[in-house]
Parts: C-alpha cells; structure tokens; sequence
C-alpha cells in the first residue's frame, strides 16, 4: 500500500471489494514503533446488516484488509478475523473439542 497521511483518511468512506458501503473511517491505529496502521474504526453505515462491531457500535478491520486507497478505502473483509477464529484462539486453537 502507498503512503498516507492518516489525517487523510479521517471521514473517508469504506467500501467493501464487492462494491458494499460499509462506513466511514472513524479513527486509525498505528504501531509507534514501525508507523506501521494497525487498525481501523469505521464508523458503520446503517444500511449495513450483520456485521461485527465493538462496545462503541463501530467495525474495526485490520489493515491487512485494505486493497486500496484512493477517494475511499477499499477492503476486502474476507481477511478481516472472524468471531468463530477469535473464539478459537482463545480455546487453544482447537475448537473447544
């Protein structure tokens, strides 16, 4: 992915790679060290069903998610972590067999 200013992608729309509009970005997190992003917080649209959000009703996405930047962001939710993979990783990666 190119550079980018994170102030440049406040208030910006993201949309799914399938053409979905999934919200605007809300906030961004970046590794101090690296400068490497993170995460981001997209506030949701509210046409947008069945999708995952955090305590404060936003969808977090990992930046590994994001195929492009450009007048949106473009993400490909299919990288983004499912609940079932979280719940997995917290019963030792073996399903809670």
């Amino acid at each position: 992915m190119r550079e980018v200013l994170a102030t440049k992608l406040s208030d910006r729309p993201v949309l799914a790679a399938d053409g979905e509009t999934i919200g605007t970005v809300h906030n961004v997190t970046v590794n101090l060290r690296t400068g490497d992003l993170e995460t981001l917080t997209v506030d949701p649209d509210d046409a947008l069903e069945a999708v995952e959000t955090d305590d404060d009703g936003r969808v977090r996405l990992p930046a590994e998610c994001i195929e492009s930047v450009d007048d949106y962001l473009v993400v490909d939710r299919t990288r983004a972590p499912s609940s079932s993979d979280d719940e997995a990783a917290a019963d030792g990666g073996d399903g809670g067999e």
